[in-house]
C-alpha cells in the first residue's frame, strides 16, 4: 500500500501538470482514469493481504498468480493502466494527453520529466506485480477472496481498460474553452503518442529484468545502490522528519492535555451528583416516626419562610 500511496502523489504530479500548461479537461480525465485504476490496485492491494495473514512486505510474498488468479488479473490490468501501458488501457489516454498538451504548448522541459515519470511509473508499478504475483512462492495465500471482493475489482478492471475512451475532454472542452488555448492535433501528436508508448514498454521490460526473472531474491537494485537505496526506501526520510516534527510534539500536547483540569469538571459534577443521590438515599429506611419528623421539620421551615420573607 506504501507503494501505491507515493504513486498517487506522481498520478497528482500529472494532473497539476495539466493544470499548468492550460489544459484542465486533460487534469480532469486523468483524475477520473485514475480513480479506476487506483481504486481498483488499492483494493487489489487490501485483497492480497487479507488472503495473506495481513502480510505487508512485497518481498515475503511472491508466486500468488496460481492461488489467487481473479486478483491477480485485475490487479494486472490496474497496474497496466497505472503505468500507461499503450492502446489498450485509460491511463495511456489520460496521460499522453496531458504530455501532448504539455508539448503543444512549449512546455518541453515539463514534457521531458513527465515521460521520464512514465518510464519510472511502469518500472515500478510492474516491480509489485512481478514480485507478488509472479517469482518463487512466498507467504502462502490462506482465505481465498469471495465475490465481495472478486466484482468490484472485476467492475473496476473493465473500466481500467475501456475509460480511456470515454471521450471526457471532448465533453469537458466546451465548457472549460474560455480557459484553454490549444494547438490542434497533427502528426506530431501521433509521434509522441508511440514515444510515450514505447517508454512505458521500456519500463515494463526493465522490470521484468530485474524482478520477474526466477531465481530472483531480494531487491537487487536496493542491494547495489547500499545507503542510497535504504534512504530511498525509507522516502528519503520524509517519514522520520515528520515524525520528530509533528508527531511527537503532538503526541507530547495531548499527554499533557489529558490531565486538563477542565477535562475532570464533568468528572466532579458526576461525582457530587452520586454524592447527592447516596445522602438522599438514607432518608428512604422505611421508618415511620422518621418520615413524621421530616415532614413536621420541613413545615416548619415553610412557615418561618413564610412569616420572614
Amino acid at each position: 500500500k506504501k507503494v501505491l500511496a507515493y504513486s498517487t502523489i506522481s498520478q497528482l504530479g500529472y494532473m497539476f501538470l495539466g493544470l499548468g500548461v492550460g489544459s484542465a479537461s486533460a487534469a480532469i480525465f486523468h483524475l477520473v482514469t485514475h480513480a479506476f485504476f487506483k481504486a481498483l490496485l488499492f483494493l487489489g492491494a487490501g485483497a492480497v493481504i487479507y488472503a495473506c495473514h495481513h502480510e505487508h512486505d512485497i518481498f515475503r510474498l511472491g508466486g500468488l498468480r496460481r492461488s489467487l488468479p481473479t486478483v491477480t488479473w485485475t490487479f494486472v490490468a490496474g497496474a497496466a493502466a497505472l503505468a500507461g501501458f499503450p492502446l489498450v488501457t485509460a491511463g495511456f489516454y489520460s496521460k499522453d494527453l496531458v504530455l501532448w498538451r504539455a508539448f503543444a504548448g512549449g512546455h518541453f522541459l515539463l514534457w521531458g520529466a513527465g515521460l521520464l515519470g512514465a518510464f519510472v511509473t511502469a518500472l515500478y508499478s510492474f516491480r509489485l506485480v512481478f514480485v507478488v504475483f509472479w517469482g518463487e512462492t512466498g507467504t502462502e495465500a490462506g482465505a481465498r477472496p469471495g465475490w465481495r471482493m472478486t466484482v468490484p475489482l472485476t467492475i473496476l478492471a473493465a473500466l481500467s481498460l475501456v475509460g480511456g475512451w470515454l471521450g471526457l475532454p471532448a465533453v469537458l472542452e466546451p465548457v472549460l474553452g474560455a480557459a484553454e488555448e490549444m494547438a490542434e492535433p497533427h502528426g506530431t501528436e501521433l509521434l509522441l503518442q508511440v514515444l510515450a508508448g514505447v517508454v512505458s514498454l521500456g519500463g515494463i521490460a526493465l522490470a521484468w529484468a530485474l524482478y520477474g526473472r526466477p531465481g530472483r531474491h531480494g531487491d537487487p537494485v536496493a542491494d547495489a545502490l547500499g545507503p542510497v537505496g535504504r534512504w530511498w526506501r525509507a522516502g528519503w526520510g520524509f517519514d522520520a522528519l515528520y515524525d520528530r516534527l509533528f508527531v511527537r510534539p503532538y503526541d507530547a500536547v495531548a499527554r499533557a492535555l489529558e490531565k486538563d483540569p477542565v477535562d475532570r469538571l464533568p468528572a466532579a459534577a458526576a461525582g457530587l451528583a452520586r454524592g447527592f443521590h447516596r445522602a438522599l438515599a438514607l432518608t428512604q429506611n422505611g421508618r415511620l416516626r422518621w418520615y413524621a419528623l421530616s415532614l413536621a421539620a420541613g413545615a416548619t421551615f415553610a412557615l418561618y419562610l413564610v412569616l420572614t420573607l
